[in-house]
């Protein structure tokens, strides 16, 4: 289990993790443990979820905390990380720990911002609709943060984020497979920006709920772990239900160390 105020990797480098599920399933539940694991941390809310739990908000005069985005405010997540960077490279890291909680919803208000497309001259404008030179705008826009929050990483800070679900038909199986809801590209590839990516499955067992999270690609989840063999070897549990932060991010640090040689990022 790594220290109260230590989220680094052995290598010293900040984790990077992505969990992914539908509304309600136990991702912020689980992400807003960082709270108890750091006082450093920026909490960047884009769907206004984690007001429930116990965080200070982020101030001018404080700024650690929790800080909820209005849709107006979601094109300033870009220039918070490149702040943090900025400062990193001087030598003073602003935080222990980012969370971005709402890919998807950053998406999409990203989207209607790039442009919509009109399929009829009399149609009314569709946000959920773009055209291909903004499909091709977003993915662009979602691969700048997604490198910014690697060049984050690199200075040490635990990056997590949360994103949707979709799920779709898999050509390989012939069943469905879900993955984080995120532009195409982007969300078929987020193996490449991430260490670990995490699917949550929230249920309801006896009234009462349950937050089951799978470390591994079991079933139709597609998931990515870098240190899978790693994680295999040590018998680590492939899925967890009703887990803390302290306990899952112990099992990525276990696997972590284990690993003989260190990984490239990217």
């Amino acid at each position: 289990m790594p220290p109260p105020s230590s989220l680094a990797l052995p290598s010293g480098r900040g984790l990077r993790w992505l969990l992914f599920g539908a509304e309600g399933s136990g991702k912020t539940h689980l992400l807003a443990g960082i709270s108890r694991l750091t006082d450093r941390y920026l909490y960047l809310d884009n769907e206004g979820s984690a007001t429930a739990f116990p965080m200070p908000r982020y101030t001018k005069e404080h700024p650690y905390g929790l800080l909820t985005l209005t849709p107006e405010r979601a094109g300033e997540v870009l220039g918070i990380v490149t702040d943090g960077i900025k400062a990193a490279a001087q030598g003073k890291p602003p935080w222990d720990a980012l969370i971005l909680d709402g890919l998807t919803e950053h998406q999409l208000v990203r989207a209607q911002a790039i442009g919509v497309q009109r399929h009829k001259e009399d149609a009314k404008e569709d946000p959920k609709v773009l055209s291909m030179r903004g499909w091709g705008l977003l993915l662009g826009d979602l691969l700048t943060l997604a490198q910014h929050l690697i060049v984050l990483s690199d200075f040490g800070t635990f990056v997590g984020v949360t994103a949707g679900v979709e799920v779709e038909n898999d050509p390989k199986s012939g069943g469905l497979e879900a993955r984080p809801f995120c532009q195409g590209a982007f969300g078929r590839n987020v193996g490449r920006y991430f260490d670990v990516v995490t699917y949550v499955k929230g249920v309801t067992e006896n009234k009462l709920p349950k937050h089951i999270y799978h470390m591994l690609k079991t079933g139709p989840y597609r998931v990515k772990n870098r240190w899978e063999a790693e994680w295999l070897a040590l018998k680590l549990p492939a899925e967890t239900t009703n887990a803390s932060l302290e306990l899952l991010l112990g099992y990525i640090q276990q696997a972590a160390q284990h690993k003989s040689e260190e990984v490239s990022i990217g």
